[in-house]
């Protein structure tokens, strides 16, 4: 019995030595991604009202409640380049016991400038072609509004995260009068030029 605990202690020290303590702060043989991320196109537009269950498709007949029923759905061709960091941390690897890949993503080409313009004047305050960039929301991580601007825009894990999923816009200013309107948003970046129409919606 003696000699068996001996045995087994001398296991283990081996297998210290060897393979390391297995914890998630032994990060030996991980890869680290590196992302370089990019807005390539406005893919589509989509119209939808808000309702208590989700969304449902806007029918041209419909006059929505520009601030409780719009919302905008965005679809965005994000490209991420992927480059794989090799990382080792010693003589012995134990990939068994490595961490998940540390992912650490930057913008490829940023973003300078945001605008939507209506045909139609909206209220007094914007008329038509009047840049309303500032008056539309967007949906973050965890359904919180934020404004729809370049410097949002240009958060690389943000942009990571719209690759399967369209950006949502929201409306908070109200417009003058029931009206309809066509919206155009374009995107600027250093490299591109990106601009989509939505279909037309009645807003009150």
């Amino acid at each position: 019995m003696k000699q068996l605990k001996i045995i087994t202690l001398k296991l283990a020290v081996f297998s210290f030595f060897i393979f390391g303590i297995p914890s998630c702060d032994d990060c030996r043989g991980v890869e680290a991604v590196n992302g370089q991320v990019s807005i390539n196109d406005l893919a589509s537009t989509s119209i939808n009202k808000v309702t208590g269950s989700g969304f449902e498709q806007y029918q041209n007949t419909d006059t929505l409640d520009a601030v409780h029923e719009f919302a905008l759905l965005l679809g965005l061709d994000i490209n991420v380049n992927y480059l794989a960091d090799a990382r080792d941390y010693g003589f012995f690897t134990n990939t068994a016991f490595a961490c998940s890949p540390a992912e650490n993503y930057s913008m490829a080409d940023s973003v300078k400038s945001v605008i939507i313009t209506s045909n139609n004047d909206f209220n007094n305050e914007y008329p038509a072609g009047a840049n309303l960039a500032e008056i539309f929301k967007m949906v973050e991580l965890g359904n919180e509004r934020i404004d729809f601007s370049a410097d949002y825009l240009n958060d690389a894990y943000f942009l990571n995260r719209l690759q399967q999923d369209p950006l949502t816009l929201y409306i908070t200013g109200t417009p003058a009068i029931a009206s309809k309107h066509v919206f155009t948003i374009e995107i600027e970046t250093n490299l591109r030029s990106l601009s989509i129409t939505t279909e037309e919606v009645v807003l009150e």
